[in-house]
């Protein structure tokens, strides 16, 4: 009966040397996984940062995509009218060119007149 008495406090001294390192385990679970929570929350903050910044970055490239083309198209307007005008030139310029050989033409032919008159 000592015996088994003797045992049974081993037994239990075991067992509350078991519990003790169950419970220091627990602790130290719990305590890392506040860690790793409060890891978590930075990371969370860190990512809606992140998340903002590109939004605004999207919201930036595009407006600068809108302004780019719509300065594109301004160019392509631009630059009809331009051709458009040197055609425009250009026909004028040969109008002017054929109203200065009828010109020429009809002063020969009016000094020929005169000068056929005088005779």
């Amino acid at each position: 009966a000592h015996q088994q008495a003797s045992e049974a406090r081993a037994s239990e001294s075991k067992l509350r040397a078991v519990a003790d390192d169950a419970t220091v385990e627990v602790m130290r679970l719990r305590e890392r996984a506040i860690r790793d929570e409060q890891a978590l929350a930075g990371l969370r903050a860190s990512l809606h940062g992140a998340e903002e910044k590109a939004r605004v970055a999207q919201a930036v490239s595009q407006r600068a995509r809108a302004e780019v083309s719509g300065e594109h198209n301004a160019l392509l307007e631009a630059q009809a009218r331009l051709d458009f005008a040197e055609e425009e030139t250009r026909s004028l310029k040969a109008r002017l060119d054929a109203a200065e050989r009828e010109k020429s033409f009809l002063l020969a032919a009016c000094n020929q007149g005169g000068k056929a008159e005088r005779l």
